[in-house]
């Protein structure tokens, strides 16, 4: 059945972008000194190929400078780990599951699961780059449970061994979804767990050949003109090419801009 008539409320959307622009343009021109900074105490970048669980392969930010970590530290090996970047070059492999979730996570260059493993994030995911491998052995399943907002300007989230990678959206709130670029192909299955308000604004989710599924006590938000549609021709804001569940006692809302 299609759930596109459900799809009819607006609201209107103050341009905050360009206010923004214009305040730090007035401060530009006023030569006050902006300081930003790039990193936190507790972040961790990865500085080698490597698995997730070796100190071999990360930094971390210690407040003022990056350090090689120590034995038996990575991210998630003891609570309040920040940023995790991946970055070009390296290659991280997850073969087990952190004991502690981290907080955001960036990849920009190569990830991969091979093992049945969990990775938790109470930030955001953002993927810019490289390759998200949500399974590479035959038999095992790397999940990943999004805490924060969801941003695909590139790269690509795949798995490999007929297998399966689930992508987890569990945020009690509202979580934004992005996707400007990049490839979801083969078996990803997405989730939208209680609590979560999934904000798809105009993007589409599409690519994958596994599931969607939108829980009793999940939201989905859309600005889609098409809305959403569980039948089999691919349209609106989900359009993954397996099974699209969406729970009838859902709200489904509409984002859309009104102009009147």
């Amino acid at each position: 059945y299609s759930l596109k008539s459900c799809i009819g409320m607006r609201t209107f959307r103050c341009p905050v972008t360009r206010i923004l622009a214009f305040i730090l343009l007035f401060v530009l021109l006023s030569g006050i000194n902006i300081t930003l900074t790039g990193q936190s105490a507790g972040d961790y970048r990865s500085r080698a190929t490597a698995n997730w669980n070796q100190n071999t392969a990360w930094q971390k930010y210690n407040g003022s400078t990056w350090v090689n970590c120590a034995a038996g530290d990575y991210p998630g090996a003891s609570a309040g780990a920040g940023v995790i970047t991946i970055r070009p070059t390296h290659t991280v492999t997850v073969t087990a599951s952190p004991p502690n979730p981290i907080g955001s996570l960036i990849v920009e260059s190569n990830l991969s699961y091979s093992a049945t493993c969990e990775l938790s994030l109470t930030g955001d995911f953002s993927i810019t780059g490289g390759t998200l491998n949500m399974s590479v052995n035959n038999g095992r399943t790397g999940t990943l449970n999004i805490g924060g907002d969801f941003s695909m300007s590139g790269g690509s989230i795949t798995e490999t061994s007929n297998r399966r990678g689930i992508i987890v959206f569990n945020k009690n709130g509202t979580q934004v979804f992005t996707k400007t670029g990049g490839i979801i192909s083969n078996n990803i299955r997405f989730t939208v767990n209680s609590g979560s308000n999934l904000d798809m604004g105009t993007y589409i989710l599409d690519g994958s050949t596994d599931s969607f599924t939108l829980n009793s006590g999940a939201t989905l938000t859309t600005a889609n003109s098409e809305g959403i549609s569980s039948s089999p021709a691919l349209s609106g804001s989900i359009q993954v090419t397996g099974a699209r569940n969406f729970d009838t006692c859902l709200l489904y809302t509409s984002d859309a801009a009104d102009e009147e």
